[in-house]
């Protein structure tokens, strides 16, 4: 679980640092994303009993990760703003993914 979020920090830092040059269809933070939403799904399905726990604990690490970035991004220039805002809306829709998983692992 953490190695993923690490991925997704590492990109946020060297963004900061402008060493990484992201553009709007950057399939590596997509699939990133999409990885961790596919672990999320299947570790809820496999194991309804830790669940709420396992998402829950995701969620929180997201929700850190999503806040750092919008405090970070009024701070860089519009170049790098623009990268992060591209992050930021994948990271967004991945929580929502998490939320939709959590409800519904609450309803098992």
């Amino acid at each position: 679980m953490t190695r993923d979020f690490d991925i997704i920090e590492d990109i946020i830092a060297s963004i900061y640092e402008g060493t990484y040059d992201i553009e709007p269809h950057d399939l590596y933070v997509i699939n990133c994303c999409a990885e961790l939403g596919a672990e999320a799904e299947i570790f809820t399905v496999l194991n309804p009993d830790k669940a709420v726990t396992y998402l829950m604990k995701r969620k929180v690490i997201l929700y850190r990760i999503m806040a750092c970035v919008a405090e970070e991004k009024e701070r860089v220039e519009l170049w790098k703003k623009l990268q992060l805002e591209f992050v930021e809306d994948k990271l967004i829709k991945l929580y929502q993914f998490y939320l939709n998983l959590l409800e519904d692992a609450k309803d098992l």
